[in-house]
């Protein structure tokens, strides 16, 4: 499973991580919780998610099968 989010600035991206991470641990059930970020910093082109959704849509569904 995995969630993309776009952020003006690596300190707001990492205030959203700490945040998602923390609210996972909320529920008592869940003993482990791993949080993994990959980050794509392009500078040449620019690019939102909005733009890359069609393409994202296309890679997750032919993933399914």
């Amino acid at each position: 499973m995995g969630t993309i989010v776009q952020a003006d600035s690596l300190d707001h991206l990492f205030t959203l991580a700490k945040k998602m991470h923390r609210q996972v641990l909320n529920d008592k059930k869940i003993k482990r919780v791993v949080t993994a970020i990959k980050i794509d910093d392009r500078r040449a082109k620019k690019s939102t998610i909005s733009f890359m959704y069609p393409f994202l849509k296309v890679l997750i569904y032919s993933s399914i099968g």
